[in-house]
């Protein structure tokens, strides 16, 4: 007779706490390279480069500084740059303008990065840096092409 109400009791203890041996999950680690990150939270605490990375590139679609300056006034920037600093930073100037913001570090050099408050670059885009060739890579639309990786002054505070 008092067998049945302690083991009602038991059983709604389990189902109340949970399962003890439920692998516990890190949303940041475990998330896929294209998961959705919301917009005013940038990527922290996640792998970066050991040293800074500078890459350059002319304004497409031309091909040389002097083929760019020749057809454009002199109010445009024929050459972009691209930084990304050890501390998790990166800097991107299309235009005059300086975008600022943060990355992170993905299995197979794959770089995401997001903008941090105003500027005239993407607000998310993604990369992959190839060392051997010095090149990074991107397909998102106003980063689109390949960018040269160049060695020099530091570029990173």
């Amino acid at each position: 007779m008092f067998v049945r109400p302690v083991a009602l009791v038991l059983l709604y203890a389990l189902v109340a706490c949970g399962d003890d041996d439920a692998p516990i999950e890190d949303a940041g680690v475990d998330a896929p390279i294209d998961a959705f990150v919301p917009e005013d939270v940038p990527p922290v605490m996640q792998p970066t480069f050991v040293d800074e990375h500078v890459y350059t590139r002319v304004l497409p679609p031309f091909e040389t500084l002097d083929e760019c300056r020749a057809a454009s006034d002199e109010s445009v920037e024929c050459a972009q740059s691209l930084v990304f600093c050890p501390n998790g930073d990166f800097t991107l100037r299309l235009t005059a303008v300086v975008n600022a913001g943060g990355y992170a570090l993905r299995p197979g050099n794959v770089v995401q990065a997001l903008r941090r408050g105003e500027g005239d670059g993407p607000m998310r885009f993604s990369g992959t840096a190839d060392d051997d060739a010095g090149t990074f890579t991107s397909e998102t639309e106003e980063l689109a092409g390949v960018w040269t990786r160049v060695m020099g002054a530091p570029a990173c505070l």
